[in-house]
């Protein structure tokens, strides 16, 4: 789960960005604000069946909270084996379908959010529209273009970049069966809902395939986080 929080994948790609970093050693940093009232307990999972060893540091600091504070979140899913529709000059349906980001209730910021996508085919992937309704909205507020503009880049640039608010840590597989992984942080244009927040992303891939998909969102909430 670290390393989908931190939007580097399954493997180690060297990445800077404002909150998060991954090196060439293998550390991995988190720089966002996560604030709380009286204590909080820091775990890390090991899904796999071998032992690692790790070294931890945490930075703490005074922190005066009061009624406006929000806790920090973070929430990651997955599409195994998703078929995607394929355009129809393809041979596909052109039906295609949106995946949901993040579910929200209650009052917060979306504050960003990571795709990760193992394509199997030499074809683009990512022409779907993020799509993010606010407070119960019918049609979507924020409606993108691409999925590529939507993180920074445009005709399926595979090349590896990072900035401080976007990065593709990995991009081999925008154009060829492979990884990649798209990262945006929208600290400067974050989304504020006061009772519910969907964020999609709309799967649009040219040809008929099966793909294995998965996102990142990041997010504060107030304390009635659901």
């Amino acid at each position: 789960v670290t390393r989908r929080h931190l939007g580097t994948g399954y493997t180690f790609n060297p990445c800077r960005t404002r909150f998060t970093t991954v090196d060439t050693d293998g550390r991995l940093s988190s720089s966002w604000l996560m604030p709380f009232r009286d204590s909080c307990r820091i775990s890390i999972l090991n899904n796999s069946h071998d032992t690692i060893g790790l070294e931890t540091l945490v930075t703490t600091a005074p922190y005066r909270w009061n009624e406006s504070s929000m806790y920090f979140g973070a929430s990651w899913k997955e599409y195994h084996g998703f078929e995607t529709a394929g355009s129809e000059n393809t041979g596909g349906t052109g039906l295609h379908t949106d995946l949901n980001i993040a579910r929200l209730n209650g009052k917060g910021l979306y504050a960003g959010d990571a795709v990760l996508v193992f394509n199997t085919a030499d074809a683009w992937w990512g022409e779907g529209d993020e799509k993010i309704y606010t407070d119960g909205e019918v049609f979507p507020s924020s409606f993108g273009t691409g999925t590529e503009d939507y993180y920074g880049y445009a005709w399926c640039r595979p090349e590896p970049f990072n900035h401080p608010l976007i990065a593709q840590p990995a991009g081999h597989g925008n154009f060829h069966p492979g990884m990649s992984v798209n990262m945006r942080y929208r600290i400067l244009d974050a989304i504020p809902f006061r009772e519910s927040l969907r964020a999609d992303i709309e799967m649009w891939h040219w040809v008929k395939t099966t793909i294995d998909f998965s996102v990142t969102a990041w997010f504060y909430m107030l304390p009635e986080l659901k």
